[in-house]
């Protein structure tokens, strides 16, 4: 892990504690504001040996289930931003899964792993990664094949763009492409559309008011972003707030987590994203496969 790995962790560490030691963190939990939120938690890599801040090891991922499954209300995302959009208030401790860049172990451990509590997830997954015709060497990834698996056991199947490019550096027709031809591919391989847009990277830096609208445009129904924070009822459906789980994050910091503890780093989220590294920008697509017309 990097320095800037390290700095990152220890002041999460010292929002976590410090809000919970100085009873600020129990005060929150009394407001109406955390009472009425939803939390969507994002996952990456999971794996027995994390070599980057986005792995979370698979024990520990374990022992999140196991908190959820016991202690926290835990449904799908789409039913439960369905639900609020409606206006019905969430219940008390609402939490939707979510795993962005569709690493292969999700038709795996993960899975199997999710099973074994009863929780649903929302896979979102990058199209050209599947395809081939984009390459990384952060793989391996799911195919096809697994993700007809993954939808036939009832999990929700979201895009997450063709190339993983940072969509604010992207012209309108390269944007356009991004969202529906990626859309396209779910369909013609799963038979039904994505259930909503992840975008890639997810920061301040990386998605604007167009890239707002060119989602709305693609035919995507609600969107969601890698900005900390909870959801309340009045939430912007295409900005939707995640708290992304990251490596080191056991058992203990994740109940901290889960208590609002760490819900403060938004207002580090708003002062410092000035400062944040803009993903990458776009890459040629080595080859495209055939998929609908754009909506």
């Amino acid at each position: 892990m990097n320095s800037r790995w390290i700095a990152k962790r220890l002041l999460k560490w010292a929002i976590e504690y410090g809000s919970c030691f100085s009873g600020l963190a129990a005060l929150y939990r009394k407001t109406q504001y955390y009472e009425g939120s939803f939390r969507i938690l994002t996952y990456h890599k999971i794996t027995d040996s994390p070599k980057t801040s986005h792995d979370v090891e698979t024990k520990h991922f374990v022992e999140h289930l196991r908190i959820l499954s016991g202690e926290f209300n835990v449904l799908g995302l789409a039913e439960l931003i369905n639900q609020s959009v409606m206006g019905k208030r969430p219940d008390p401790l609402s939490v939707a899964i979510t795993f962005d860049d569709g690493y292969a172990e999700l038709s795996g451990c993960v899975a199997e792993t999710l099973q074994k509590f009863k929780l649903d997830a929302t896979f979102f997954v990058v199209t050209g990664y599947i395809d081939g015709s984009i390459k990384s060497d952060k793989g391996p990834y799911l195919t096809w094949d697994d993700l007809r698996m993954l939808n036939k056991a009832g999990f929700s199947i979201g895009s997450h763009s063709v190339s993983h490019a940072s969509m604010s550096d992207l012209a309108s027709d390269r944007l356009d492409f991004e969202l529906c031809h990626s859309s396209g591919r779910i369909y013609d391989e799963l038979g039904r559309e994505p259930c909503g847009f992840s975008y890639p990277y997810g920061t301040m830096r990386d998605f604007s008011a167009a890239t707002r609208d060119a989602v709305i445009r693609a035919g995507y129904p609600w969107a969601v972003t890698a900005i900390h924070g909870v959801n309340p009822l009045a939430f912007d459906r295409y900005s939707l707030k995640r708290i992304n789980m990251t490596c080191g994050d056991g058992p203990q910091t994740f109940r901290l987590i889960m208590k609002g503890c760490l819900d403060a780093w938004s207002i580090i989220d708003h002062i410092g994203y000035r400062f944040q590294r803009r993903g990458y920008k776009a890459r040629p697509i080595n080859s495209v496969h055939s998929g609908r017309s754009p909506k």
